[in-house]
């Protein structure tokens, strides 16, 4: 079925879902990750209104309806665009209705001069120092939005132009007839606004005045919204106050939802002189309601496993719980600390409600963990009913083992410094297994582990053993112990213990830890034999000297490696077959920080480790990022040029094609712009590889010193022929002028020596017809349209050439004797047209680097120059890749006026000539992927 046929209506409702920015995107305030993670384009896009006429006619509106710019290129194109003579039919400026800017101020004053209909304005005031808003307050006054967003991070570059943003906004806010919502930190006189929303913390802020009062001033104003309170908002305080404010203000989750209440609804004061009756509810819904607001039914085992606490460490819930128990009789703290069962008029016996509440998740706060600690095992020891109720012992503050000295029957949870295993899970009778779920234990000096204690753990989820050691005893009945075990992480313990596991069947199992100093390798052998097949996760040491272990583990999705810097290799990739399944790699210990120059040795250790990864990228096909544990986030354009975080993911992208993420999987989507430094200091493997061959190939043993070497680089257009060529020819140039000796038998290319280049770049642009003898053909207009084919070249004058290179050298021959020089063509994009005998080869160029479409094409004439080529390199890439980067390209340089034409010139005219080559080209002798250049990727 034809898309044309598609009503207009349809695919206006279709392109609309694809080609607008959601509100919610729009809208959402930033983090400190936002720049980092979001995509430089919307490549996307544009593939959409390349469909066809009708489809970019529809889409054009709904694209320009919306704009996020959060870097100075984009602030400067969209400004362009705005007012290009050439888009003018398009009236881009009077369709943008929506504007988000974060940075490129400096072009907000353009933007704003042509775009006269914006409804909402999205402002973030994090300017850096290259930003300048001169004229800025006159355009402001004219803008009339309906919404303002003002959002700022917590620092500023420029702290000037920040308060000049804000002063011109407080003039232009009472011109603003239209505005009805503002989102921001600050009040406003604006005449026509209806509803403020801002953070707690803004509420608040009294520095100039009262910021509630002076928002509550505007009778227009209806709605103060603080959707997030904190312990800044005393609601009693609020209520009391004697101006506007109460009856305007609203805390909760938002506009529309029922979370959102008035201030003056808030029932503050639970204390009454006469309290009546509780309603009478079931046991089972007041269990609910009092787990909730004292936070202590509710346990969260995924939270407590990471570092997500369940309840903030400096708190004051142990008050909170104690408080809310008092409302009742039916449940009054008497009954906590006395463990007693209270009869009711129905007369059944029912424990005393709040007994959970207190126990079931204790809440030791870190200013006196150890303090409350003893005191809650002092209680505990005194009643086993308070035994009975205790779910979770958590407390990462401990830095010392802390015994518990009574069972307690319902533990689900256990940290690693409270020690409740081996000796308390033992204990148990034999009738009854342990409710442990999730178990972390500090075993180092413990007592010998009796391998019949796991048959109690029937539940256990997660166990995690740091030390530990056990006596060898019949395995036997241990086969079906530990049936719900999903992760197991062990550290340092003895190859006994290990034993023990591969013992048990552990049909659960899905993700496994180990590391320490002298990992027991044949017990980890065995238990890899064992159970590797069931595992999605493996986390051990880079190290580890296991050569099959990756074989062993077929199916792993995740790896985790145990070093705090990247290592230069991992071991047990070296000997693996590939491997299939793992999809990630990841870092857990690491940290990038936000400055490369002051972190070398990271540096260094990525440089190692991407190299080592992009030489076993055949052996893991399905791998796709790298992890990291903590990335200190660049959060501007200006951040992002020294971030190690962008300079990680740029070359991790360029050299193995994957992708950087941090521990919450957001991938670094910015690759520019790389560091200078970077960018010379640190060759792709491509250029590494090829330059070094080519090296080689210049010694006396491979090309006699009266020859050079000629190397002939062709592909589709798009495919990265220029750029590797320059980036070789730079590398060989600069690798020999940087040797160390002068001596012709110590240096590679065994000559002497001298300042003079040695490899030298020649396009074959240079051979095009011009377009005076384009005018001669019999049909003028299909010789111009299909320009770049090879028909439209100078085949014979580039078989010249080449010969020409051909003949005898001497190298020691001075530049200036023109019987030694071969002059070639090049190619004035000004004038459209060749420009001839441009660029000389002298003798001292032994390299000559020759790149075009059709250097080697295996047809007459240029066959003949193919044969005479040492070399012949073709880049390979995929016909989508290559029409994505080609429409970019011509659409930057101007050789298209606009998207549509661009899409045309790669289908009808680049595309061709690429099958063409492919076609008829003669054998490479070397075929190189390509990959994208990030640097020049920003579009």
């Amino acid at each position: 079925m034809s898309t044309e046929t598609i009503p207009n209506e349809v695919l206006d409702r279709i392109l609309h879902r694809t080609l607008t920015i959601p509100t919610a995107t729009f809208e959402a305030w930033r983090e400190q990750h936002t720049y980092a993670t979001t995509p430089t384009s919307a490549a996307s896009g544009g593939a959409i209104l390349a469909v066809s006429k009708r489809w970019y006619d529809i889409g054009i509106p709904l694209l320009y309806e919306s704009a996020i710019i959060r870097t100075l290129g984009q602030a400067e194109e969209f400004a362009q665009a705005l007012h290009n003579p050439r888009l003018g039919p398009l009236k881009l400026g009077l369709r943008v209705r929506r504007l988000r800017i974060e940075s490129g101020y400096s072009s907000l004053v353009k933007i704003l001069q042509g775009a006269p209909g914006i409804t909402d304005l999205f402002l973030g005031l994090n300017a850096v120092n290259a930003d300048t808003i001169q004229g800025l307050q006159r355009v402001l006054k004219k803008t009339n939005p309906s919404r303002l967003f003002l959002d700022r991070l917590q620092w500023s570059q420029n702290l000037q132009f920040e308060h000049t943003l804000i002063k011109a906004l407080a003039v232009a806010l009472p011109e603003w007839t239209h505005l009805v919502r503002l989102s921001l930190f600050r009040g406003s006189k604006a005449p026509a606004l209806e509803y403020v929303c801002l953070p707690a913390s803004t509420a608040t802020l009294n520095i100039d005045g009262d910021v509630l009062e002076v928002i509550s001033r505007n009778p227009r104003v209806k709605t103060i919204h603080i959707p997030k309170a904190s312990h800044r908002i005393v609601v009693s305080a609020l209520q009391a106050r004697t101006d506007r404010v109460p009856e305007k203000l609203y805390i909760g989750s938002g506009k529309e939802w029922v979370l959102m209440v008035p201030i003056l609804g808030f029932p503050v004061n639970v204390i009454k002189e006469n309290p009546g009756p509780l309603p009478d509810l079931p046991d089972k819904i007041w269990i609910h309601i009092l787990g909730f607001a004292t936070e202590g039914c509710a346990y969260n085992l995924r939270a407590f496993g990471g570092k997500d606490r369940l309840v903030p460490a400096n708190e004051p819930i142990n008050r909170t719980r104690r408080n809310i128990l008092l409302v009742s009789k039916r449940f009054h703290v008497r009954a906590i600390f006395s463990g007693r069962i209270s009869k009711y008029t129905d007369g059944h016996t029912r424990q005393r409600l709040g007994l959970p509440c207190m126990y079931s998740i204790p809440h030791f706060p870190s200013k006196s963990a150890t303090r409350t600690i003893t005191g809650f095992m002092a209680r505990i020891c005194a009643s086993s009913e308070l035994a009975d109720v205790v779910h979770v012992l958590y407390c990462e503050e401990l830095s010392e083992i802390v015994p518990v000295p009574v069972r307690l029957r319902n533990l689900v949870y256990a940290s690693r410094r409270f020690r409740v295993f081996p000796t308390l899970v033992a204990q148990l009778l034999d009738n009854r297994g342990s409710s442990l779920q999730w178990m972390e234990q500090e075993l180092t000096g413990a007592k010998s582990i009796s391998p019949t204690v796991f048959l109690k753990l029937s539940q256990l989820q997660t166990m995690i053993l740091h030390g530990g050691h056990t006596n060898d005893g019949d395995m036997g009945e241990l086969a079906d112990a530990l049936p719900r075990l999903e992760t197991l992480g062990l550290s340092t313990v003895d190859a006994a213990l290990l034993d023990v596991f591969v013992s048990i069947k552990l049909p659960s199992l899905r993700s496994f830890s180990t590391e320490g100093a002298n990992l027991p390798t044949p017990a980890l052998t065995r238990f890899m034999r064992s159970h590797g097949a069931k595992l999605h996760v493996l986390s051990v040491p880079s190290n580890t000297d296991l050569p099959e272990l990756l074989d062993l583990c077929p199916n792993i999705v995740e790896l985790n490696l145990f070093d705090a810097l990247p290592p230069s290799e991992i071991r047990f990739f070296k000997t693996c077959a590939p491997h299939t399944s793992i999809q990630r790699i990841v870092l857990p210990r690491h940290t990038l920080s936000a400055h490369y120059l002051r972190d070398r040795t990271s540096g260094d250790a990525w440089y190692d480790f991407i190299r080592f990864l992009a030489a076993c990228r055949t052996q893991l096909p399905a791998l796709t990022e790298v992890q990291v544990g903590t990335i200190v986030w660049p959060v501007v354009e200006s951040e992002a040029r020294k971030s190690m975080g962008i300079y990680v993911a740029w070359f991790l992208n360029a050299e193995a094609g994957l992708a950087l993420a941090g521990s919450a999987g957001r991938r670094v989507r910015r690759f520019v712009p790389v560091p200078q430094s970077v960018k010379k200091s640190k060759p792709s493997s491509t250029e590494r590889d090829v330059g070094h061959n080519l090296e080689s190939s210049l010694s006396p043993l491979s090309t006699p010193q009266d020859r050079r070497l000629l190397v002939g680089i062709a592909g589709v257009p798009a495919s990265g022929k220029s750029t590797l060529a320059h980036l070789i020819v730079e590398r060989v140039n600069s690798s020999i002028a940087a040797s160390p000796s002068n001596s012709p038998g110590d240096n590679v290319i065994g000559a002497p020596l001298s300042d003079k280049p040695i490899a030298a770049f020649i396009g074959l642009d240079g051979w095009h017809l011009t377009r005076a003898r384009l005018d001669e053909f019999p049909d003028p207009k299909l010789a111009h349209d299909r320009r770049g084919a090879h028909w439209t070249f100078d085949g014979e004058e580039y078989v010249a050439f080449v010969r020409a290179l051909r003949e005898p050298i001497d190298p020691t021959t001075a530049s200036g004797e023109q019987s030694q020089v071969v002059y070639a063509p090049s190619f004035s994009h000004e004038k459209k047209d060749p420009m001839f005998d441009a660029i000389p080869v002298y003798p001292h160029h032994r390299l000559v680097i020759i790149e075009g479409l059709y250097t080697f094409l295996s047809i007459p004439p240029w066959s003949a120059a193919a044969e005479l080529l040492d070399e012949r390199w073709y880049i390979d890439i995929g016909e989508d890749e290559a029409e994505r980067r080609l429409v970019v390209r011509h659409v930057k340089t101007g050789v298209a006026k606009d998207l549509e034409e661009a899409v045309w010139r790669s289908r009808e005219n680049d595309a061709p000539n690429g099958r063409f080559l492919r076609e008829n080209m003669m054998t490479p002798t070397r075929t190189i992927p390509s990959i994208e250049d990030p640097r020049l990727s920003s579009v």
